[in-house]
């Protein structure tokens, strides 16, 4: 199971693709078909505008942020193995190419919005 390659020309070609959430099926052998949409399209950075709407009350006021993170590497890898029935380890790979790539996107898209960067990270150790 995979992306229909008649579906990859097609975004390929027209540059636009209408996407409905995807299920991948639960067991082995299965690649997330999300995971292979954002690496055949080189779909790295995950931006998610936030903005208050007039009108509608919410718990903080006047919000209007925008959160960019890699969307290839960490939780998205796809490394896993089953180390024995029933157990799964993910591995969270992270490399310093994939993330200068999204803090550069990130500080393009600032310059383009005329707006600041502030970055945040999860230290695991």
């Amino acid at each position: 199971m995979g992306i229909p390659q008649a579906a990859i020309d097609s975004v390929n070609t027209h540059k636009i693709g209408l996407k409905s959430p995807l299920m991948t099926p639960v067991g082995k052998g299965f690649r997330s078909l999300n995971l292979a949409l954002r690496k055949e399209f080189n779909l790295y950075a995950n931006v998610r505008p936030c903005k208050s709407i007039e009108g509608f009350k919410t718990l903080y006021d006047d919000v209007d942020v925008v959160t960019i993170r890699e969307n290839t590497e960490g939780e998205y890898s796809g490394i896993e193995h089953e180390i024995v029935d029933g157990v799964v380890q993910s591995i969270k790979l992270i490399t310093e190419n994939a993330s200068r790539r999204v803090a550069d996107y990130a500080f393009k898209y600032a310059k383009e919005m005329e707006t600041k960067v502030t970055a945040v990270h999860k230290l695991t150790s």
